[in-house]
């Protein structure tokens, strides 16, 4: 099924909240409640990444007021970004009545460490919190994370899918893999060099994330074990995807085995920075509208 979603305005200002790290970051806000949720940037991720050893954290930002809240709520972005990047979505989760947390990673690094953490983060998080919904809203790299994630724990541990609503929404993620990736591994260590001198020169660590992209290939392991998920029936998957994304076309990325069994919708939003590298890519993570009506449902 193929659905429209548009009328893009500027969502409403995230203000930054003080607190709640991870050893030298604060210290997590466990059962705090707050009306405003945390901004995680990029340098805070950093400094839970390295109070974590590198390893990948579910960070909280939010807590609901209500006695009992909505359900959990997992925001995860892209490569090359930050948790800030889903400010608004946090933001809008945590109104609606979700606890919610976001997904400190390493981006420009390989995708499998990211996802085995994940994994072992969210196993005992459903485990703690048996039948309460699960929404996870995952932007392009992220998406190949959580999908891979809950197809993993329903293949290992069923049992923590099942008796609860889960709801991934997949935001113009890299789900057909790219072709280019595949020669990535043949680069000759000498030009990986030369990529990473001239990236170190300006102060940029992308040449890490060049280097590291060949599990992002179309042939790659990584895209065999995402094309063979499979996923209960109380799992819905929806996929947006905007039709202003060169990064990740729809034709590349919408009809792959990965979704054979989701929702698709479709966005044209362009991102409210005229400046912005990416405004197709990016855009529908400030899409009000879709926020509100796809990647924040309301769950009775």
């Amino acid at each position: 099924m193929s659905i429209n979603v548009n009328n893009n305005t500027n969502a409403a200002v995230i203000i930054p909240a003080t607190s709640k790290p991870v050893s030298s970051f604060t210290r997590f806000m466990s059962n705090a409640i707050t009306e405003k949720a945390i901004v995680v940037s990029e340098n805070s991720e950093r400094q839970i990444l390295s109070a974590n050893g590198g390893q990948a954290e579910l960070v909280n930002v939010g807590n609901s007021s209500k006695t009992l809240p909505r359900g959990i709520y997992h925001s995860i972005h892209g490569a090359n970004d930050s948790p800030k990047m889903m400010d608004e979505v946090n933001q809008a989760a945590l109104n609606k009545g979700y606890n919610v947390y976001t997904l400190a990673y390493d981006d420009l690094g390989e995708t499998m460490p990211a996802v085995n953490a994940y994994i072992q983060e969210l196993s005992e998080q459903l485990e703690k919190n048996p039948k309460i919904p699960l929404v996870i809203s995952a932007h392009s790299k992220g998406a190949r994370i959580a999908h891979v994630a809950l197809g993993n724990i329903y293949k290992e541990n069923p049992e923590l899918l099942k008796g609860r609503q889960i709801t991934e929404n997949l935001v113009n993620g890299y789900m057909g893999g790219h072709e280019g990736a595949n020669y990535l591994d043949y680069l000759p260590d000498m030009l990986i060099e030369g990529l990473d001198s001239i990236f170190s020169k300006y102060g940029h660590d992308n040449a890490r994330m060049i280097i590291n992209l060949s599990d992002m290939g179309s042939d790659s392991k990584f895209q065999k074990m995402l094309d063979a998920i499979e996923l209960p029936s109380n799992v819905q998957t929806n996929y947006i995807s905007n039709e202003n994304d060169l990064i990740a076309p729809f034709e590349n990325h919408a009809n792959t085995p990965a979704l054979k069994n989701a929702t698709i919708f479709k966005t044209n939003s362009k991102h409210p920075d005229p400046n912005n590298l990416y405004p197709g890519h990016t855009a529908d993570m400030k899409n009000e509208n879709l926020i509100d009506s796809v990647l924040v449902p309301v769950i009775k």
